[in-house]
C-alpha cells in the first residue's frame, strides 16, 4: 500500500523520474497487486489527476502478462469491477480507450451483470460506445435486471444514444424489467423521436408487458398516440412517402386552368366575339403561370433535393476522434452512418440525409434541400402570382357585370372566394421561403427547437499533449 501511495504522490507532483525510479525493482512491481481486493490500476482508473502518460510508462516497464492480469482483475472494493469498468463508471473519456488498446477485456461483467456497453451508455461516453461496438460487444445482452443498453439509454434519458442503438440493433423487442420493451419505455417517457424511430425500424407494437399493457397504453402525448393509431400493423405503412397530395395539387391547378379557360371561351365566344377572346390579358397571364407552375412543381418534386450519398463503411464513419472532441452525435447521422455537413438532416419519410434541409413538403412529395430549394421557391412565387391574377380576374368580371348576367357571375364570385382564401394561406409561406433564400437560412434552422451542441467542455486531441491530460 505504501508503494501505491508513493506512486500516486509522484503523479500528483508530476514527477515522472521518481515514478520510474519506484518501479525499477521487481519487489516494487509485485506490490502493484493486492490479492483479490484491488490493484494499482483500479486506483489509477479513479485518480483525479492526469495519469495516461504515467500508465503508458508503467505498461512499458512491467511484464505484459502482469499488465493483462492487472487490467482484468475484478476488485472486491469496487463492486467487482475491472479498471476498465471503473474508469467508465467514473466518467473518464480517454482512459477506457487506453485500457482497451493495451489489453483490457471488454467482455467482463460486473456484479450486476452489466457489460462495458451498459456502462458506456450510463456515462454518456459515445466514443467508447462506438469502440466497443467495433470490438463486437453485444447490444442485446441484458443485465441481471433484464435491461439491455437500449433499455438503459431510455431510463437514463439519453435520447441520442437511444436513436443510435436503434439504428444499430436488430433485436428491438427484448422484454426488460417488468416485461417492458424499449417501445414501452419510450412511450411511457413521452419520447416521440425514439418511438417514431422504433416503429420505423419494425419494433412490434403488440407486445404486452407483465401487467398486460401495450406500449400505446403508456402514450402521454397526442403525437405519440397518433403513431399507434393504425394498430399492430402501423409499422408497415406509418413512414412512407405518399404521392396523394402531390397529385391533388396538380389536379387543382389543372382544374382551375381549364375552368377559367372554358369560362373565358364561353364568355367571349358566345356573348361577345371570338376576335376579342385573345385580348383578355389576365387570362393569358394565368395560362402562362399555369404552365410555369406545373414545370416548377415537377422539378421540385422529382429533382434530387441534395441527398448525401451513403457509404458501405459502418464503423469508420462514426469518426471516433470527432466524437471524443465534440461529445455529440449531432455531427453524425446515426441512421445513414455518415458525417453530416451543411446543415444536413435525416428525413424519416425519404430515409435519407438531405443537405441544407429545409423541410419535407407533402405537396411535392419530396424534401426541400440545397438542390431543389430554388425551384420550390420559384414555384411558390408563381403560384402566388397565379392565385392573385385569378382573384383580380374574378373581381374584374364581377365589377363589370350585373348579377343577372348568367351563371358566369356565380362562377367568378366563387373563384374570388377560393382565390382569396388560397392567397391568405400561400402568401405567408412564400414570404417565409423568399426570406430564407435572402438570409441564406432554412426553415428547419429558423424554427428548430434543438440547440446546437456545446463543445465548451470538449477534449481536443489534435494536440498530442492534450491526449495525456486525463
Amino acid at each position: 500500500m505504501k508503494l501505491r501511495n508513493a506512486l500516486l504522490q509522484s503523479i500528483s507532483d508530476n514527477d515522472i523520474n521518481r515514478f520510474v525510479q519506484i518501479l525499477s525493482t521487481n519487489e516494487s512491481i509485485k506490490q502493484l497487486q493486492d490479492n483479490e481486493r484491488s490493484n494499482f490500476l483500479h486506483e489509477l482508473a479513479t485518480f483525479n489527476r492526469p495519469i495516461i502518460f504515467y500508465y503508458l510508462k508503467l505498461a512499458n516497464i512491467i511484464p505484459n502478462a502482469l499488465l493483462l492480469e492487472l487490467l482484468n482483475q475484478k476488485s472486491i472494493d469496487y463492486d467487482g469491477m475491472t479498471p476498465l469498468q471503473l474508469s467508465i463508471q467514473y466518467n473518464k473519456k480517454i482512459r477506457p480507450l487506453v485500457f482497451l488498446n493495451t489489453g483490457s477485456d471488454p467482455h467482463v461483467l460486473d456484479e450486476q451483470g452489466r457489460t462495458c456497453m451498459h456502462l458506456a451508455v450510463r456515462s454518456n461516453n459515445i466514443a467508447l460506445f462506438v469502440k466497443l461496438y467495433e470490438l463486437g460487444i453485444s447490444l442485446n445482452q441484458a443485465d441481471y435486471s433484464g435491461n439491455t443498453p437500449l433499455h438503459l439509454s431510455l431510463l437514463e434519458r439519453r435520447e441520442e444514444f437511444s436513436l443510435l442503438i436503434v439504428s444499430l440493433s436488430i433485436a428491438l423487442n427484448i422484454r426488460g424489467e417488468n416485461g417492458k420493451t424499449p417501445l414501452h419505455l419510450a412511450a411511457e417517457l413521452g419520447n416521440y423521436r425514439v418511438c417514431r424511430r422504433l416503429i420505423a425500424y419494425k419494433a412490434r407494437v403488440d407486445v404486452l408487458d407483465d401487467e398486460e399493457y401495450l406500449a400505446k397504453d403508456y402514450s402521454l402525448t397526442a403525437e405519440i398516440k397518433k403513431l399507434f393509431s393504425k394498430g399492430p400493423l402501423c409499422e408497415k405503412n406509418q413512414f412512407t412517402k405518399n404521392p396523394a397530395y402531390f397529385l391533388i395539387l396538380i389536379g387543382l391547378f389543372t382544374l382551375k386552368f381549364f375552368t377559367i379557360w372554358l369560362f373565358n371561351f364561353y364568355t367571349f365566344k358566345i356573348k361577345y366575339d371570338l376576335q376579342n377572346y385573345p385580348s383578355d390579358i389576365i387570362f393569358i397571364a394565368v395560362s402562362i403561370t399555369y404552365f410555369v407552375n406545373i414545370t416548377l412543381l415537377l422539378l421540385s418534386s422529382f429533382k434530387n433535393p441534395g441527398t448525401l450519398k451513403k457509404t458501405d463503411k459502418i464503423l469508420s464513419v462514426f469518426y471516433i476522434k470527432d466524437l471524443i472532441e465534440n461529445r455529440t452525435l449531432e455531427s453524425v447521422c446515426i441512421t445513414c452512418r455518415i458525417k453530416k455537413r451543411n446543415n444536413s438532416y435525416h428525413c424519416v419519410l425519404c430515409n435519407a440525409c438531405v443537405e441544407c434541409y429545409d423541410h419535407h413538403c407533402k405537396w411535392i412529395n419530396n424534401c426541400v434541400g440545397r438542390k431543389n430549394v430554388k425551384c420550390f421557391t420559384l414555384f411558390l412565387i408563381f403560384a402566388t402570382i397565379d392565385v392573385f391574377l385569378t382573384f383580380i380576374g374574378g373581381a374584374k368580371y364581377v365589377i363589370k357585370h350585373s348579377p343577372e348576367d348568367s351563371i358566369s357571375f356565380i362562377l367568378q364570385f366563387t373563384s374570388i372566394a377560393v382565390s382569396g382564401v388560397t392567397l391568405l394561406i400561400i402568401s405567408p409561406i412564400t414570404y417565409l421561403q423568399v426570406t430564407n433564400h435572402i438570409n441564406s437560412t432554412t426553415s428547419s434552422i429558423r424554427f428548430s427547437k434543438r440547440s446546437s451542441f456545446d463543445s465548451s467542455n470538449s477534449i481536443n486531441i489534435q494536440n498530442p499533449q492534450d491526449y495525456f491530460n486525463e
